[in-house]
C-alpha cells in the first residue's frame, strides 16, 4: 500500500524538523511548510492525504488554512495543533475547518503518528460504510431481502448501563440493536441493508416501538439513550403523538450517531426545538473522533457528550489522549453538558477518566450490554 502523504505546517522550522526526525520510521511521506501561504502553494501543486497545521501562525490561523483545505479537498484529513485549550479555539476549528482531530501542544511525535493513523482509518471506514450497496443480481437481492425480513422479525434492544461517577449507580441505559446473528454479522450491516433496500424508516420505527415496550415495565426513575442516525430526524412519525417512543420522551435521550451528516437535515434548528418541546434531550456520539462529533457539538447544543471510545482506549498510557479528554470535559462544563466516557474496558481506563472528572461512565469493564430482564436488575457497576 502506498504511504500516506502528510503535509506538516508550522511557523517554527525547528518544530517541523523535530517532528520529521521523530516520525521518520512511520509509513508516511512528509513535506513541510513554514507558513500557511507556503502550504497553499504546495497544495496547489499536489494532493495530500493529511494536513497537520499549527493554529497560531502569523498571517493566517491554522483553522483558516484548514478551511481552505476543506473546500479544495474534502477527503483530506485535517488535524489542528494548538496551545489554546479554549472553547473559542475549538469553535473556530469546528465552524471553519471541520477538523478531523483537535490536539493540544506540546504533542509527542508518537501520539501524533497514532492520531494520523486513527484519522485515516476512520475516514476509510466511513467510505466503506457509505459504499454499502444492494447486490445487482436478482438471486442475491432476493436472498438479502429474505435475510432482512428474518432480522426484522428478530430485532430487539439490549441495554448497557451508563453509570454516574459520583453516585456509583446506574444513571441511564443505552438501547443497542441486536438481531439473529445468522442474518447479519453486525448491527452496521443490518442498518446498511435497511438503507440499501429503502427500509430504514421501517426498521427505525419498529425499533422505537420495541424500545418503548421495554421501557413500559421499567421503574419511573430510569432514563434511556436511543441511537438515531441524522436521517431519522427527517421521519415525520418521530414528531407525532402516535410514535411509540413519544410516551417516554421525558426520560429519553436521542443519541445522534456519526454514521450520517447533520448537514443534510433541513431546518435542523426547528426539528430540534420541536423534539425538545416534546420532552426529548440529546446526546452526541464519538466526540474526539473527528469533524462529525465536533460539528454536532456546535449544531445541537446537546445535554450529553460522549467521548469517543478510541480516545478512552489506552488513555492511561497516553498523555495526548488525556489532554483531548480533559479538553472535551472542560468544554462540557462550560456549555452545561454532561460528559460520558464510553468504551471503558480496564481498571486503568476507569481510574484515568474518573480522575479527569468525567461525569458519566460506560463500558464492558463496568457492565456488558444485557438482555431486558437482566438490565432491569442493575443498580451499581461491576467492581
Amino acid at each position: 500500500m502506498e504511504n500516506a502523504k502528510v503535509l506538516l505546517v508550522d511557523d517554527e522550522p525547528l518544530a517541523l524538523h523535530s517532528l520529521q526526525v521523530a516520525l521518520r520510521r512511520e509509513p508516511f511521506d512528509f513535506e513541510t511548510a513554514c507558513s500557511a501561504e507556503h502550504a497553499l502553494e504546495l497544495l496547489s501543486r499536489r494532493a495530500f492525504d493529511v494536513v497537520v497545521s499549527d493554529e497560531c501562525m502569523p498571517g493566517m490561523h491554522g483553522a483558516e488554512l484548514l478551511e481552505r483545505v476543506l473546500h479544495r479537498s474534502p477527503e483530506t484529513v485535517r488535524i489542528l495543533l494548538t496551545g489554546q485549550a479554549s472553547l473559542e479555539a475549538a469553535t473556530r476549528a469546528v465552524n471553519l475547518a471541520r477538523v478531523d482531530r483537535f490536539l493540544l501542544k506540546p504533542c509527542p511525535a508518537e501520539e501524533l503518528a497514532l492520531v494520523i493513523r486513527d484519522a485515516l482509518d476512520t475516514r476509510r471506514r466511513a467510505r466503506t460504510d457509505a459504499n454499502w450497496s444492494v447486490p445487482e443480481s436478482r438471486e442475491a437481492r432476493t436472498e438479502l431481502v429474505a435475510r432482512f425480513e428474518r432480522a426484522l422479525a428478530s430485532a430487539r434492544p439490549i441495554f448497557q448501563p451508563i453509570f454516574d461517577r459520583a453516585q456509583r449507580h446506574a444513571f441511564a441505559f443505552e438501547a443497542l440493536l441486536r438481531c439473529d446473528a445468522t442474518c447479519f454479522t453486525s448491527p452496521v450491516d443490518f442498518l446498511g441493508a435497511a438503507r440499501g433496500l429503502g427500509r430504514s424508516d421501517e426498521l427505525n420505527r419498529l425499533l422505537r416501538d420495541r424500545i418503548a415496550c421495554a421501557i413500559d415495565g421499567w421503574g419511573r426513575d430510569a432514563q434511556f439513550f436511543v441511537n438515531v442516525e441524522p436521517d431519522v430526524l427527517l421521519d415525520d412519525e418521530l414528531y407525532r403523538d402516535a410514535d411509540p417512543l413519544r410516551r417516554h420522551a421525558s426520560r429519553t435521550v436521542l443519541e445522534i450517531t456519526e454514521r450520517g451528516s447533520l448537514d443534510a437535515v433541513p431546518s435542523l434548528d426547528e426539528r430540534l426545538r420541536r423534539l425538545r418541546a416534546l420532552g426529548y434531550r440529546f446526546a452526541i456520539d464519538d466526540v474526539g473522533a473527528g469533524y462529525a462529533g465536533l460539528n454536532s457539538l456546535a449544531l445541537i447544543d446537546p445535554e450529553f457528550v460522549k467521548i469517543d471510545r478510541e480516545i478512552v482506549s489506552g488513555i492511561a498510557e497516553s498523555a495526548t489522549k488525556q489532554r483531548i479528554a480533559e479538553t472535551i470535559i472542560g468544554l462540557c462544563r462550560r456549555t452545561g453538558a454532561k460528559s460520558i466516557a464510553e468504551g471503558i474496558e480496564t481498571v486503568d481506563e476507569l481510574d484515568t477518566v474518573d480522575g479527569l472528572g468525567c461525569e458519566l461512565l460506560q463500558g464492558y469493564y463496568l457492565c456488558v450490554p444485557l438482555e431486558l430482564a437482566d438490565a432491569r436488575e442493575v443498580r451499581a457497576p461491576r467492581t
